[in-house]
C-alpha cells in the first residue's frame, strides 16, 4: 500500500512581511516553499481558491507572497495503491483479495481541494460497491481462486470504466485482482512479520543513532559551555590579578591550571566513549549475519537492546560528571564570593582608620591653630605693653607732668587696653586731627566722674584713671609723628 500519495506534503504558510528600504513590498524566503520532484507539482491556496504552480519562483511574486498554504502532489502515471479485502467463500474460509489499481492524478487541484490524504480507504469503499461482490465470490471454493480472480478483476475493471467519477481528480486504470488462499495468507503474515521485525530494528538502530546524535550535540554544548566559563575565568583572574596583586594571582593561575587539565581529563575520557561507540558499534556487521541467516532476528532485536541499554548506562555516566561538575563550579563561586566580601571589609576597615586619623589629625591641627592664636595674642599684647610703658616714660622724661601729681603707682601698674577693643586711647588721638586733639583731651564729664576718680580733681590733680587721657590729649600727637618718622 503507498503512503503520502497523492497528497506528498503540506504546509502552512505564514503572512510575508514588508521589507526594503527604497521600495517597500512583500517577500516571500523561497526556503519556505518546498522543492518538487520531476513528477511532483505545487497547489497554492489563496484564500478559498486553489492555484497550480505554473513555474514562477520569484520570491515577491503575488503567488507566493498571498497564498497560505502550498501542497505537493505526486503527479506520476500509474501509481500502484492496493486494498485488501475479504469476501466469503463457498466453504467456510473466506477469501482474501488484494485488488491493485494504477492510479494518476490528472487535476492537482481537485486533488488538493478533496483533500485526498486517504486514497485507499476511497478504494475499499469502491471495491466493497461492486454490485454482486459477495454473490460472485460465494460461488467459488477455495481451490478456485484463480478463477475467481479473473472473474473479479473482469468486473472491477468494467465497474471501473463505467464509474470513475467521485475520485476527485486522479484517473483509475488497469486494476489487478489478486485471491490469496489460507496458505498464501499465512505466508503473507510471516513475510509481513519479518518485514515489521526488520523495521523494528531499523527503528532501534535509528533510535540508537539518534541516541548518538543527541550525545554529540549535549557533548558540543558541554565544550562550548566549558570554552565560556574558561573564558570568564581568565577574565576574572585578569581582574583578581589588578585588584590582589601577584598573590593572588598566582592562585587564580594555578585554579585555572587545575580547570584546564580537569577538562583535559574530561575531553580524553569523551573522546575515549565516542571512538568506542563508533569503531565498536557491531550493527552493521549483525544486520549482514541476519541477512546471511547465521543469526535469527530475535538475536539482531537483543543484541540492539543491549547496545541501547549501553548507551543509556554511558549517558548516566555523562550525567553524572556534569552534576559533580556543575557542583564543582558552585563551589568555586561561593568561594570566590567569599573571598571578595573578605577583601572588601579589609577595604572598609582600612577605610575606617584612614578615616579617624584624619579626623584625629583635623583635631590637632585645630588645637595647635588655636595655641598659636593664643600666643600671638600674648605676644601682642606684651608688645602692647611694652609700647605704653615706653611712652609713658618718654612723656615723664619730656615733663608733660611736672604740673600735676601723678602717683607712681598709677603709671608702674597700668595695663593697656583690652586687645578686643577697636582702638587703643592713644591710637585714637594718634588718628584725630591735630585741631580735634583737644577735644578728645578735655572731654566733657558726666555726672559721677569726680566720684568715680575720672574727673580732674579740685586741685587741678589727675586721677590714675585718667592719666591716660591726658597723656593722650598733651602730646601724644608729638609722639606718633616721631614713631611715623621713624
Amino acid at each position: 500500500m503507498t503512503t503520502n500519495y497523492p497528497l506528498v506534503d503540506e504546509k502552512v504558510l505564514l503572512p510575508t512581511q514588508v521589507s526594503g528600504r527604497l521600495i517597500r513590498r512583500h517577500r516571500r524566503d523561497l526556503a519556505e516553499i518546498p522543492v518538487p520532484r520531476a513528477h511532483e507539482i505545487l497547489v497554492f491556496r489563496l484564500g478559498g481558491s486553489y492555484v497550480a504552480d505554473s513555474g514562477r519562483r520569484s520570491g515577491d511574486d503575488p503567488l507566493l507572497c498571498d497564498a497560505t498554504s502550498v501542497t505537493v502532489v505526486d503527479t506520476s502515471a500509474g501509481v500502484p495503491v492496493t486494498v485488501e479485502v475479504d469476501v466469503p467463500s463457498a466453504e467456510a474460509e473466506p477469501f482474501t483479495l488484494n485488488v491493485t489499481f494504477a492510479c494518476t492524478v490528472t487535476d492537482p487541484v481537485a486533488v488538493v481541494r478533496a483533500g485526498l490524504r486517504d486514497l485507499p480507504g476511497v478504494l475499499l469503499t469502491r471495491v466493497r460497491a461492486l454490485p454482486g461482490l459477495t454473490e460472485t465470490s460465494g460461488r467459488y471454493r477455495l481451490t478456485q481462486s484463480h478463477d475467481l480472480a479473473r472473474a473479479l478483476t473482469a468486473r472491477l475493471t468494467a465497474y471501473t470504466e463505467m464509474e470513475d467519477a467521485g475520485l476527485y481528480g486522479v484517473t483509475l486504470g488497469s486494476v489487478a485482482v489478486t485471491v490469496l488462499s489460507p496458505e498464501a495468507v499465512a505466508e503473507l503474515q510471516r513475510k509481513q512479520d519479518e518485514e515489521r521485525r526488520t523495521m523494528e530494528a531499523a527503528r532501534e538502530l535509528r533510535d540508537v543513532k539518534l541516541a548518538h546524535d543527541v550525545l554529540q550535540a549535549e557533548l558540543k554544548e558541554m565544550e562550548q559551555k566549558l570554552r565560556r566559563q574558561e573564558q570568564a575565568q581568565e577574565h576574572l583572574t585578569r581582574t583578581q590579578q589588578r585588584r590582589f596583586g601577584y598573590a593572588e594571582a598566582e592562585e587564580d593561575q594555578v585554579h585555572a591550571q587545575t580547570l584546564a587539565a580537569e577538562q583535559a581529563h574530561f575531553d580524553r575520557e569523551q573522546a575515549t566513549e565516542e571512538a568506542r561507540a563508533i569503531d565498536g558499534n557491531p550493527l552493521t556487521a549483525d544486520q549482514m549475519a541476519r541477512a546471511r541467516g547465521e543469526i535469527s532476528s530475535d538475536e539482531v532485536a537483543g543484541r540492539l537492546r543491549n547496545d541501547v541499554s549501553a548507551q543509556r548506562e554511558r549517558q548516566y555516566v555523562v550525567e553524572d560528571k556534569e552534576f559533580e561538575q556543575g557542583r564543582i563550579e558552585a563551589q568555586l563561586t561561593r568561594e570566590e564570593t567569599r573571598e571578595e566580601k573578605r577583601h572588601q571589609q579589609r577595604l572598609d576597615q582600612e577605610k575606617h582608620q584612614n578615616t579617624r586619623e584624619l579626623e584625629a589629625q583635623k583635631r590637632r591641627e585645630t588645637r595647635e591653630d588655636a595655641k598659636a592664636a593664643a600666643d600671638e595674642k600674648r605676644r601682642d599684647r606684651e608688645l602692647q605693653r611694652q609700647r605704653d610703658h615706653e611712652t609713658r616714660k618718654a612723656l615723664i622724661a619730656r615733663g608733660h607732668f611736672d604740673d600735676q601729681y601723678i602717683p607712681a603707682e598709677a603709671l608702674l601698674t597700668r595695663e593697656p587696653a583690652a586687645p578686643d577693643s577697636a582702638l587703643s586711647p592713644a591710637d585714637d588721638a594718634a588718628e584725630l586731627e591735630p585741631g580735634d586733639r583737644g577735644q578728645a583731651a578735655h572731654p566733657a564729664g558726666k555726672p559721677g566722674d569726680e566720684e568715680n576718680g575720672r574727673g580732674p580733681g579740685p586741685a587741678g590733680e589727675t586721677s590714675a584713671d585718667g592719666l591716660g587721657d591726658l597723656i593722650a590729649a598733651d602730646d601724644l600727637g608729638d609722639v606718633g609723628e616721631e614713631e611715623r618718622a621713624r
